[in-house]
């Protein structure tokens, strides 16, 4: 399968029904996400990604989630339900990005979170990404199911 004027076409997930999530990028380097529901084409544009999309998974329900890079110069994990984005940020000021990578039927999501960290003598090291706990969203707030580390609800 190849999107109408991609250069190259990822699939990352399929539901029950058939319905596909991915991205593909363009002869000008441009990255956008889709969906491909019986045939139908759609693409995923979040508002506020300079930087591209990349759709990574999609439930029965037709929750799709993935990240997006914004005009910060970091990913943005995003929900996308029901014709609504929703951002998926890690609150931390050490956070350089995240990523949502999977939804399940629950509405549990995983991912991963960027960090800068500081050593010892107050020097910044080496983005660390360590696996987020997972989450589950309802109705747009999402809530911490492991430790650690701890991810405050949003």
């Amino acid at each position: 399968m190849d999107a109408p004027s991609a250069v190259g076409t990822v699939l990352l997930g399929i539901n029950a029904a058939g319905q596909m999530v991915g991205y593909f990028h363009d002869s000008q380097g441009n990255y956008q996400s889709f969906v491909d529901s019986g045939g139908t084409f759609t693409i995923l544009a979040a508002p506020s990604a300079p930087g591209g999309t990349w759709a990574q998974g999609i439930n029965d329900q037709g929750q799709i989630v993935g990240y997006y890079g914004g005009f910060d110069g970091q990913h943005h994990g995003f929900l996308y339900s029901g014709g609504t984005y929703t951002p998926l940020d890690y609150p931390s000021p050490q956070t350089t990005g995240t990523e949502a990578f999977g939804i399940n039927n629950a509405g549990d999501i995983v991912g991963s979170v960027s960090q800068t960290l500081v050593n010892a003598f107050g020097k910044p090291f080496v983005s660390l990404t360590v696996s987020l706990p997972a989450l589950r969203c309802h109705r747009i707030r999402c809530h911490s199911h492991r430790h650690p580390p701890v991810l405050p609800p949003i």
